[in-house]
């Protein structure tokens, strides 16, 4: 079985590929270092186009949801998604033959793109849920209890004034789309606003 989770950032969706990775003693990887070896094998006259997000204008000391629209920095992961989408049917496609069970999570399994996965012959092998959160306060509240090894977010400090509802606005934003998508295309969506740990664990 392929276990594919999607959705928003900070919504539970490595935390949740280790539980299923552990239980099942299954590997799991994210999209975003799929993503590095479709980046580095991409060709430089390709990239600005291909992976448009990576270049967008950086200032030291700040997020990108502090530099830039929301819908910009959706639109630009959506572009990037559908730039690495390839590598990762690749990936999929080669863990079936073997008949290995694996994990594979991230921000960059949009629902349409997995929607093509229907047209295998192992979608039967596929199990497939996105994770959203959008309520804010409940967002905020959360973004500082994360015991993940490494936090992009909390790594650059979150107590700035403003960006700690600029990350939850981010987040909320991102949710409403992927929750959007999913349901268009008839997959699962889960909420972790509420009694996160154990809505993972029921899962």
């Amino acid at each position: 079985m392929i276990y594919l989770i999607g959705g928003a950032p900070r919504c539970g969706k490595t935390i949740l590929a280790k539980k299923i990775a552990a239980k099942k003693r299954i590997g799991w990887v994210s999209t975003d270092r799929l993503w590095s070896v479709v980046f580095a094998s991409m060709p430089k006259s390709q990239l600005k186009r291909k992976f448009p997000g990576y270049f967008l204008t950086r200032e030291k000391g700040k997020y990108h949801f502090e530099l830039h629209s929301l819908k910009t920095i959706l639109d630009n992961e959506i572009i990037e998604a559908k730039s690495i989408w390839p590598g990762i049917m690749a990936f999929i496609r080669s863990t079936n033959n073997f008949k290995q069970d694996f994990v594979i999570e991230g921000i960059h399994l949009l629902p349409k793109l997995v929607n093509q996965l229907k047209e295998t012959n192992y979608w039967s092998k596929i199990k497939i849920v996105y994770l959203i959160k959008t309520d804010l306060e409940k967002i905020k509240e959360g973004i500082p209890k994360n015991q993940e090894e490494f936090d992009w977010l909390l790594a650059g400090g979150i107590d700035k004034p403003g960006r700690l509802d600029g990350a939850a606005k981010m987040i909320n934003y991102e949710s409403q789309y992927f929750e959007q998508e999913a349901k268009k295309y008839k997959f699962k969506v889960i909420n972790t606003d509420r009694d996160f740990h154990e809505t993972l664990k029921n899962l």
